[in-house]
């Protein structure tokens, strides 16, 4: 939340506590996009909620606000954006609309209507913790996708081949996702096995991708991803990655997805994934650090059975 509305600030917190809901504060532009930053890192999808502008308690100018909203909607487009804003604020509401805020709840104002502030603002708070709560825990899409986990978990006990286990990695990568690829580590670079959504239809399904290859000599996201075997979602600018446009199109929103799939303590592969020539929409990043998991474990069980199968048998 960006604000510096001591008042607001803590009913906020203080009501999304109670419900589970995690929030952070700022009252500084930098803080704001470092938090940002970090949830997206920890593959957290966060939803920004901007207090009105101007007023009395410490309220931030119209264009401070409308700023930093561009500013995020660019760097982070499917990040989530909320809006308070004073009833009377007609054109700015307008104006937050347009720029692609998510929605704008109108906020109490004491010098307004001084004699029902406090009524109003306990119903104000009432409506915003239930619409978070709407908003954050989605039943429609979180439900289809736990239905997904459930399948995909299932047919990772059944599977035969370490890269069948990859490949269920990959189909629920583009499944929220328009572009997916799975990329092989090796010593000196990573090396595409298959992809969905690149060279063909997304609804051909899966096909080759091995002329795709990143060189891990440099650093970038991906030596990143490799080293500290963990996912990682928001923009990048690095060269490796603007290399990787040069070859399949640069998307049309800048924010991938990198999942390390991780065997025996180590990185064996990476799933790529991006919204192509769509705009970006906030995804269930849980789901798929839950399911990388998953797919390790059945990479390791796979690599397992197979030198099993190898070893010679004792009379």
């Amino acid at each position: 939340m960006f604000s510096g509305d001591k008042l607001i600030r803590h009913a906020v917190m203080t009501i999304c506590k109670d419900e589970g809901i995690a929030v952070f504060a700022a009252d500084d532009e930098k803080d704001l996009e470092r938090l940002v930053s970090q949830c997206l890192s920890a593959l957290r999808m966060p939803v920004v909620v901007f207090d009105s502008p101007g007023g009395s308690e410490g309220g931030f100018p119209e264009e401070t606000i409308i700023s930093l909203r561009d500013r995020l909607k660019g760097t982070y487009p499917a990040v989530p954006l909320l809006q308070f804003a004073s009833p009377e604020e007609s054109g700015f509401i307008l104006r937050s609309y347009s720029d692609g805020v998510w929605a704008v709840l109108p906020k109490p104002q004491k010098e307004l209507r001084k004699e029902t502030y406090v009524r109003d603002t306990i119903q104000f708070l009432a409506v915003f913790k239930s619409y978070i709560k709407s908003f954050q825990y989605r039943p429609d899409i979180t439900d289809r996708y736990v239905k997904e986990l459930k399948k995909d978990i299932k047919a990772l006990r059944e599977i035969a081949t370490p890269s069948d286990a990859a490949l269920v990695m990959l189909a629920t990568v583009a499944e929220m996702f328009e572009r997916a690829v799975t990329f092989i580590v090796r010593p000196s670079e990573l090396i595409g096995e298959r992809s969905v959504g690149v060279s063909t239809e997304k609804s051909l399904g899966p096909t080759h991708a091995d002329r795709l290859k990143i060189p891990l000599s440099k650093s970038s996201v991906f030596r990143e991803v490799l080293e500290q075997g963990q996912a990682f979602y928001g923009e990048s600018r690095d060269e490796a990655l603007m290399e990787l446009f040069q070859e399949i199109g640069k998307p049309l929103s800048s924010a991938v997805v990198l999942l390390p799939l991780i065997s025996d303590r180590k990185v064996v592969a990476v799933v790529y994934g991006d919204f192509g020539k769509k705009e970006a929409s906030p995804v269930q990043l849980d789901i798929l650090e839950i399911l990388a998991q998953q797919v390790g474990i059945s990479l390791e069980f796979a690599l397992y059975r197979r030198q099993m199968t190898k070893a010679p048998q004792k009379s």
